[in-house]
């Protein structure tokens, strides 16, 4: 009888690893690192090898940092006044 076998995907695995250290950094009660580069800085002094690159994007995907982040300086928006009529469509 053979032993099943548990394949491992490393990079899932690795991204499993920074998201549990980031989250250890971020949620912890002494201090508030609310930006991306605050919290790399942050990371840096634990001695963690993280790229900025992924720092923001782990930040971005959480729900506290989305509901304080600061809004958009720029909205784009449709001009409705480019329609035409309905035969213009023809």
């Amino acid at each position: 009888m053979r032993e099943p076998v548990i394949y491992i995907d490393l990079q899932k695995a690795r991204e499993l690893d920074i998201s549990i250290d980031l989250q250890k950094i971020y949620y912890h009660p002494s201090g508030y690192q609310r930006t991306s580069k605050k919290l790399y800085e942050i990371s840096k002094k634990a001695e963690f090898d993280f790229t900025l690159s992924k720092i923001c994007d782990w930040l971005e995907r959480q729900v506290l940092h989305q509901i304080h982040k600061s809004r958009p300086k720029y909205i784009p928006c449709t001009s409705l006044t480019i329609c035409g009529t309905e035969n213009d469509f023809s």
